[in-house]
Formats: structure tokens, C-alpha cells, sequence
């Protein structure tokens, strides 16, 4: 039987929501496309992105470009003999699409009022690899792909068809590949995964009983707030490859080396800009990021760019790469500034300007652990399962505790005699400088229950809970 001091815990507290909560055990293939339940939602379903491939113009031409730029320096400037690299492999990738007649099939085949979207991507993340010497190696680290236009933009009824990927470079790495350009072909692999926020499988359903006034009194508001909800945590989806193939011959006007003095030409990316904010949940007080960026153009007047903006809504598009509409000194520093958009409407003054004086590596506008007013943890929970039997038991019910946004919130996980899940995970999001806490809830075959011992999570990010003792 619940205890009082639970009931009147679990009444201030709300559940936290999620939109979309599909769940990867329910995966089934029908007309040739990958099919996710919600967990909660009956008649919601979810499909699988397609495929990716090179992107052709005029299905002929590959859209696709190894550039080489050196900037040397200049007599007039004083720094004639500098050596300064930016390498990138820069392409267009496509995404296989269903047709409007295989959705209206998938839904038909589902059942009617059927609900079917695509299955809402949390990151895209891509690397390439070659053959070196009789093995395959990775070249660079994880690229990005980027939205350019509307072709770029996912919504709620379908996904994005079309992306530009870009990769920097070290000059080892670009000369490996160079290397192959002078053999007259050059190929390298795409690998690539989708991830998504899923559920794993479906834990038990907790039930409440309890004959008192109380319960009685807030039953319908208890049955609410005791459901057994779900902990969505970030998945692989998807993952494939693909090949790149450029016979060095017929498309060298793809394959570019030139030397810069005047500085970087306008049609390659010359900044690289990442956010994890919203990739990684650390800002949920945030609907948007900005950042403005100002350089030094040959004219010697300064060049500043509308803001680029990540935001909430897109979680995927972490990285952006940015070019300039006119020819910028490398010689000169380039500097920036970010602006802040509440989840609340607010909006925050622009930070004073940082400058920076290399045009290599990347401006990371991720928010630092230190400044955050909130704290990601990865929390780990493990019960003896395989005991529950032998014991009497039938579920553990938990109740983790803890402050978000200065409210107390509460999530709950189930263990069950009936699954063989010892070890269960949870990214948890919560005001810096408060505790974490869990309470156990075990209940036995015959539906009675116990309530266990209040828990602090530690520095380890651990909760281990015994079996209660008879």
C-alpha cells in the first residue's frame, strides 16, 4: 500500500513531456521501409530515413570538391613565406525518399486513423574512410551536414532530401588523398548513422491501489501521474555506407589546389561554428542560439555576416559552416559574438566580442560545464532482476527526485520479474548545485508493496538497490 509521505511527494510534482516516443522493439518492415510503434500512442507510428547516395548534377556530374588552400602571404603585408592550410572535401549527399503512393500504402497497411511520420532525428554523423597501403582508413573526424535551403530542413511529414557534407582536412591526410588523385582515382567510403531519442523496450506497467481516504479522494489525478512513462534515450536508428568514385581525368575541375594571397575565396567555407547546446539537452532554457561574425575583407573594411542561429527545433544542424560573400584576409583576425533566445520569449544582450587570430580549427559556441545552471548526467540504475522470483517479487518501482528550473520534477523506471533488464540508463538534465534522489517502491506477487530507503545519487552516478529484507 503507498504511503502517505509518497502521495503527498508525487501531488507537487510534473511529468516532463515528450512528443515523439517510439519504441525500437515494436520495429517492423512493411513495404520495404523500417516501422516504429509510440510507446503510448496506439495508433502513431514512425518510419526510418532512406538511404544516402552522392548527389549528381544533371545525374551525371558528381557534386563534389577536394580543395587544397594555401596562403602563402604577401611582400606588402610582411609575412611573404607563411604557410597557412585549409584542406576540405566538400559534397552533396541525397536522401532516398518515399513516394507519396508507398506512404498512402504504409498507412493503409497500418490500419485506419493511422498516424504516420518520420521518426525525428536527434544527429546525423558521417566520416570517411579510404584504402591505404591494403587497409582502410579513417580519414578526419566526423564531418558535418548541412541544411542550404529548404531542400535541407526536415518538419513533422517528411525529411530532409538534401545536404551539403564538408570535412576539414589535416595536410597529411589531404595529401593521402592527393595521392590518389594522381593515380587518376580517387574513392573513399561514406559512413554514415542516424541516431534518434527511442525507447529501448517497453518496461511493465506499474499499477496503484490503496484503500484510504486519500488515494480515494486523488485517485484519478494518481492514476495520471503513477503511469508507467518512458525514458526515450538516444539511439541508433540507422547506419550505412556509401562510395565516392571521381576518375581524376574527366572531372579535374573538382579537384582544386590554388594559393589564396588575396585571401579566402568567397565560394569555400572559411569558419566552422558548433553548438552542442541543444544536440546534448544542456540548455532547455534555451529556443535559440546566435552567433555574428565580422572579418576583414581585401578592401580592408570589415565584413560582418547576418547571425547564424541554431535552434531547438532543429537538434540535428550542431554544426554550420560559413562562407563570406567576398574575399577575406587570412592575415587579419576575424572576431564574433553570441546572442541568446529564452525558451520563455526572452531575449538576452548580445556577449561583448571575442576575437580570434587563426582562421583554422573550430569556434566552439557550445556553453562551458562552468557557466551552465544546469548539469547532464548520465545516471545508471541496477537491481538484482533475476532474484525477483525467488523472492516474491513482482516490480521495483522508482521515483528519481530532483529540481528543474527551480520546480521539483519526477521521472519514474520500472524493474520487472517478467524482463531480464538488470541495468537500466537515463541522460537526466537538472538545476546545477542540487540532488538527485530516488525512492524504491518494491511490490511483491501479491500486490503488497514496500517502500524503501531514500537514495542521493553520488559523484559515481550510481543507484544500486538491494532487495528488501523480509
Amino acid at each position: 500500500m503507498i504511503t502517505m509521505r509518497l502521495l503527498a511527494i508525487i501531488l507537487c510534482f510534473s511529468w516532463m513531456s515528450v512528443q515523439a516516443q517510439p519504441l525500437l522493439s515494436s520495429a517492423q518492415i512493411m513495404e520495404g521501409v523500417t516501422v516504429y510503434r509510440d510507446f503510448k500512442k496506439t495508433n502513431t507510428y514512425y518510419y526510418a530515413p532512406g538511404k544516402l547516395k552522392l548527389a549528381l548534377k544533371s545525374n551525371v556530374e558528381p557534386i563534389f570538391k577536394l580543395v587544397q588552400l594555401r596562403y602563402t602571404g604577401t611582400f606588402a603585408t610582411g609575412d611573404q613565406g607563411t604557410g597557412r592550410f585549409m584542406n576540405i572535401v566538400q559534397f552533396t549527399v541525397r536522401m532516398d525518399m518515399m513516394e507519396k503512393d508507398q506512404l498512402d500504402q504504409l498507412k493503409k497497411s497500418l490500419g485506419p486513423r493511422t498516424v504516420l511520420r518520420p521518426l525525428p532525428i536527434r544527429n546525423v554523423e558521417a566520416y570517411l574512410v579510404a584504402p591505404f597501403g591494403g587497409k582502410y582508413k579513417r580519414i578526419g573526424e566526423s564531418g558535418s551536414l548541412q541544411s542550404e535551403g529548404t531542400l535541407g530542413k526536415s518538419s513533422k511529414t517528411s525529411y530532409w532530401t538534401e545536404r551539403t557534407f564538408t570535412l576539414r582536412l589535416e595536410n597529411h591526410e589531404a595529401e593521402l588523398l592527393w595521392n590518389m588523385v594522381q593515380e587518376g582515382q580517387l574513392a573513399v567510403s561514406v559512413n554514415y548513422a542516424f541516431f534518434a531519442d527511442a525507447i529501448a523496450q517497453a518496461p511493465a506497467v506499474a499499477e496503484t491501489k490503496g484503500s484510504s481516504n486519500f488515494v480515494e479522494e486523488f485517485g484519478e489525478q494518481l492514476e495520471d501521474l503513477l503511469q508507467q512513462d518512458s525514458i526515450p534515450s538516444m539511439q541508433v536508428i540507422k547506419s550505412d555506407a556509401f562510395p565516392i568514385e571521381i576518375d581524376a581525368n574527366k572531372y579535374s575541375h573538382l579537384l582544386v589546389r590554388e594559393d589564396i594571397d588575396a585571401g579566402i575565396p568567397p565560394a569555400y567555407p572559411a569558419l566552422e561554428i558548433q553548438c552542442y547546446d541543444f544536440t546534448d539537452d544542456l540548455r532547455p532554457d534555451l529556443s535559440i542560439k546566435a552567433i555574428e561574425v565580422e572579418a576583414t575583407g581585401v578592401n580592408n573594411y570589415p565584413v560582418r555576416l547576418k547571425p547564424f542561429k541554431f535552434t531547438s527545433s532543429k537538434k540535428d544542424e550542431h554544426t554550420l559552416q560559413i562562407r563570406f560573400p567576398y574575399a577575406i584576409k587570412m592575415d587579419k583576425p576575424l572576431r564574433y559574438r553570441i546572442r541568446e533566445y529564452g525558451s520563455d520569449g526572452s531575449v538576452n544582450p548580445y556577449s561583448g566580442w571575442t576575437t580570434r587570430d587563426s582562421w583554422t580549427g573550430k569556434i566552439d559556441i557550445t556553453t562551458l560545464a562552468a557557466e551552465n545552471k544546469f548539469q547532464k548526467r548520465l545516471v545508471e540504475v541496477e537491481t538484482d532482476v533475476a532474484t525477483f522470483g525467488e523472492n516474491n517479487l513482482q516490480e521495483l518501482n522508482l521515483f528519481l527526485i530532483y529540481f528543474f528550473k527551480g520546480e521539483i520534477k519526477q521521472l519514474q523506471l520500472n524493474f520487472s520479474a517478467n524482463q531480464n533488464m538488470p541495468l537500466q540508463q537515463l541522460h537526466l538534465v537538472y538545476d546545477k548545485g542540487t540532488s538527485v534522489q530516488c525512492l524504491p517502491i518494491w511490490v511483491y506477487q501479491e500486490e503488497s508493496k514496500k517502500e524503501g530507503a531514500l537514495q542521493i545519487l553520488g559523484e559515481d552516478n550510481y543507484f544500486y538497490f538491494n532487495l528488501p529484507e523480509e
